[in-house]
């Protein structure tokens, strides 16, 4: 957990180049100050300083997080301010790829009960469109996915770091006969018809490489645009589709782990040049709620810049 108080430290010590000074300078002992930044060493899973005979010297990681905690310090201490006080509201243009809103939301909650000067609005596109309008400038920041078998290069303008990694499963009708299974390959889907996403989609281009593994192509009997459609198909029977496998299921349907290539990866994109409090703010938020995976990826470099 990326604990505020664990930043503001880090900026003394990044600072002043000495954990006795920043222990100084905050009113702690010199070993709270080294605990503190043992446990964001761990949180963030990468070293922060090395050793000298002159002190402590930060890396670069170090000092590209120090920089994009300061608006995020700035904002946590002013959440008290209110409009009429003459702080002013912040719009936060949030997109979300499809059944990425759950990761969001312990983010959006934590904002809500700050009472931070924030207006928010929240859009579900495609990943694509959402990581164009990024680059665009119409959003702020975006929850996208990115599926294994349908490889996507994103903008240069656009920094992303991995939330997730989530399995697939394919979702059925209660009473269908892969219901009762522990799980599914995609040769024992071949006779399925399938509800999926737009053709144009990278749902549907995962769906027909998967496919293409077991040797055969999908059989499509419906899209739809949204996943409450799609589930609404399947529970009447016109066909299965695919799901993250950790999304309980609605009500008469059944989610089978698909094993083989069904996976994609949950990634948190914004502007490489867009350092505001409330972007910085949120995306800090969103990597103290999720639990990444894997440590690879562009976490803290995103934050940085590139």
């Amino acid at each position: 957990m990326l604990n505020p108080v664990w930043l503001r430290t880090l900026g003394a010590v990044v600072e002043l180049g000495s954990f006795a000074d920043a222990a100084r300078l905050l009113g702690y002992s010199p070993s709270a100050v080294s605990q503190q930044m043992s446990r964001l060493e761990r949180a963030i899973d990468r070293p922060l300083f090395s050793r000298d005979r002159r002190g402590v010297v930060p890396t670069s990681a170090a000092i590209r997080l120090a920089e994009r905690a300061t608006p995020l310090l700035d904002m946590l201490a002013n959440l008290d301010q209110s409009e009429d006080a003459g702080g002013g509201v912040t719009q936060l243009r949030i997109g979300v790829c499809t059944d990425a809103l759950r990761y969001a939301r312990p983010a959006l909650r934590r904002l809500a009960d700050s009472g931070a000067p924030l207006s928010l609005s929240l859009t579900t596109r495609e990943s694509t469109v959402l990581v164009d309008e990024i680059a665009a400038g119409s959003l702020d920041v975006a929850l996208v996915c990115r599926y294994n078998l349908v490889p996507r290069t994103w903008p240069g303008q656009v920094a992303t770091w991995p939330l997730a990694d989530e399995p697939l499963a394919v979702l059925v009708p209660s009473g269908h006969p892969v219901a009762a299974r522990p799980s599914v390959t995609f040769a024992g889907l071949r006779d399925e018809w399938w509800v999926t996403g737009p053709e144009t989609g990278d749902e549907f281009s995962h769906l027909q490489r998967s496919c293409a593994t077991a040797g055969f192509s999908p059989r499509v009997a419906a899209r739809a645009e949204d996943r409450d459609t799609a589930r609404e198909l399947v529970r009447a029977g016109v066909g299965v589709t695919l799901a993250p496998a950790a999304v309980d299921p609605p009500r008469g349907l059944v989610a089978v782990p698909v094993t083989g290539p069904a996976c994609r990866r949950i990634e948190v994109v914004h502007s490489v040049a867009d350092n505001s409090a409330a972007t910085v703010g949120f995306v800090l938020c969103l990597r103290e709620s999720a639990r990444p995976s894997t440590s690879e990826g562009r976490g803290i470099a995103a934050l940085g810049g590139q």
